[in-house]
């Protein structure tokens, strides 16, 4: 028996030829594919693009929890830093109002790390 042609681009080509043109239907042709008077894709499209949604959706939450770690890192520095800050000013003797206003920092912290240093 001879072999099928396959009528499409090199890449997707391979030793089946139900499998390359599902690989080419996919890439080139997915894009407007629609199904009618009731019907669902076919079996073979729902088990190539649900792996592939999945990989994509997996990530985009790694990509959001990424951005939302440098964000909370972030926060927690300024954070570390505005305390780092109201402790020197609190050694220097500087009011706790100034150094409220100036750190931005809640009057009561201000007031818990006096007692922590002294």
């Amino acid at each position: 028996m001879q072999a099928f042609i396959q009528a499409l681009p090199d890449q997707y080509k391979c030793s089946s030829a139900v499998e390359a043109y599902r690989r080419y239907y996919l890439k080139e042709k997915m894009r407007f594919a629609k199904w009618e008077n009731g019907r669902g894709a076919p079996d073979w499209i729902i088990c190539y693009v649900i792996p592939q949604l999945i990989q994509l959706i997996n990530r985009e939450a790694i990509q959001i929890g990424h951005q939302k770690g440098r964000a909370e890192g972030r926060e927690e520095g300024e954070k570390q830093a505005k305390i780092a800050v109201a402790k020197n000013l609190l050694k220097a003797g500087v009011s706790i109002d100034l150094i409220a206003e100036s750190t931005g920092l809640p009057q009561a912290e201000i007031a818990q790390l006096r007692e922590e240093i002294a």
